[in-house]
């Protein structure tokens, strides 16, 4: 069960304030208590459901099973139906595009009890087979939505199930590509619940939220790889010891791209001079910073050509300055974000010229944020049905989110502190959570205006 660290909020409250919030996000949702028993509702595959087998093999038979056509089947016309802002969506369009034959194979992943891929890091078959499975897991995101239309919540609380019990499984490759892809399928399985929350018939589904692993994606396993195999097409990089012919050495720093001997669009015009001292510059920083970092150099740097300084500097550089971006990796991004722009400025003032690095930091960051996003946006989730049960209690809005005591209101994973919050009349709030910007990347702002509306006897 996911942690109760979020604890409970102290928030300073403005009480009616003005309803004018034209920049917030509207959800209409209807007061109801927790379940009784709590876990009446799952919206993700218990353990003791779980069978004994391996979900990797049952995603890659779907996937072989399938001739081109299936897929292109698929392609063409799925992404009209996963716009979720679109006010037009029909359900019966959407279930006349999508035959729902694959649900039965996609609910056996899910129940799988483990998920052991064979794939080596790098392998292309890894991106070829998430993007088809994501494929899949974005059709069974569109049924989910006609079952919310049609009023079939029980179908879509089972699509949800399915879904976030795929995308445990299919996060176990440490590639930071196919997290990406991940966090996409998650947003929209976060959207459908929302979408959930806001049907009048929707049960508070609270304690379902909180037995979800958070985080769903993590970032671990990809962390330690991109800290010790930056270089994975160089596999010289990962020891140089073998390494003794001054041709090897030059060779590597043509490979790393280091100061170019020939200019980059002209191979027979020589590099611009500023170069060649550029060269001259890292190679003698090379030689007085690497004894000081490995005793092993003090007698051998003299020895070395300057092609082998420039690259045993390069490398021991990054992996200094990886050192900084890994470790933001490890922190929320109030704290990690500072870390990835230090590590990045770091590297523009190089001598080196690390655009291929910094390419590589920026890509690490922006699966950094996403999953913080959607971290933030499960967090939300979590503050609706508190507040949803707290309505259904007390018969009005609260004044103050610390006055929330029975299902404790998480924090905003991003900032580490409370959500915003403003009480704007008996029926409405105002959730907000901050934008969080770096140097290249941002985490957007929350602003969500929560419209309380009373249940029909009907639906009750």
């Amino acid at each position: 069960m996911a942690s109760l660290m979020a604890v409970m909020l102290s928030v300073s409250t403005t009480v009616n304030a003005d309803d004018n919030e034209p920049n917030a996000r509207t959800l209409t949702v209807f007061p109801a208590s927790v379940e009784q028993p709590l876990f009446t509702y799952r919206l993700f595959p218990e353990h003791s459901q779980r069978t004994r087998k391996n979900a990797a093999l049952i995603f890659l038979q779907m996937i072989a099973d399938q001739n081109p056509q299936y897929w292109i089947h698929f392609v063409d016309g799925l992404d009209t139906f996963l716009d979720f802002n679109d006010r037009d969506f029909s359900s019966k369009d959407a279930r006349a595009h999508i035959s729902s034959e694959f649900v039965e194979l996609l609910s056996a992943a899910a129940y799988a009890d483990h998920a052991e891929w064979e794939y080596e890091p790098g392998n292309a078959l890894v991106i070829n087979h998430f993007q088809e499975t994501t494929r899949l897991l974005d059709a069974l995101a569109v049924l989910g939505r006609a079952d919310i239309q049609e009023k079939c919540s029980q179908d879509a609380i089972e699509k949800i199930k399915i879904g976030l019990g795929c995308i445990s499984h299919l996060q176990e490759p440490n590639i930071f590509l196919t997290k990406s892809m991940l966090c996409d399928d998650l947003e929209r399985y976060f959207w459908l619940i929302e979408q959930l929350l806001g049907q009048e018939d929707s049960p508070n589904l609270y304690w379902a939220l909180t037995e979800i692993p958070d985080p769903l994606i993590e970032l671990d396993g990809c962390i330690d790889l991109a800290r010790n195999n930056p270089w994975a097409d160089i596999p010289e990089m990962a020891s140089l010891d073998g390494i003794s012919q001054p041709k090897d050495w030059t060779r590597l720093r043509h490979q790393l791209g280091l100061f170019p001997d020939r200019d980059v669009f002209d191979a027979n015009t020589p590099p611009p001079a500023e170069t060649k001292q550029s060269f001259k510059r890292f190679v003698n920083e090379g030689r007085r910073e690497l004894p000081k970092l490995d005793s092993a150099f003090v007698d051998r740097i003299t020895k070395m050509t300057d092609d082998e300084v420039s690259v045993r500097y390069f490398k021991v550089r990054f992996q200094q300055l990886a050192d900084d971006y890994v470790s933001a990796c490890l922190l929320p991004p109030v704290a990690g974000i500072p870390h990835f722009d230090s590590a990045i400025r770091q590297l523009e003032k190089s001598e080196a010229g690390y655009e291929q690095e910094i390419s590589s930091v920026e890509a690490v960051h922006q699966v950094y944020v996403k999953v913080w996003w959607v971290r933030r946006r499960f967090a939300v989730l979590r503050t609706i049905e508190a507040l949803r049960d707290y309505v259904a209690a007390e018969g009005t809005t609260p004044t103050t989110l610390d006055k929330v005591i029975n299902t404790p209101i998480p924090i905003d994973p991003v900032t580490m502190k409370p959500f915003g919050f403003q009480r704007l009349s008996e029926s409405k709030l105002l959730i907000t959570a901050p934008k969080l910007k770096g140097s290249r990347v941002e985490i957007p702002e929350i602003r969500l205006k929560l419209d309380f509306r009373q249940r029909n006897k009907e639906a009750e």
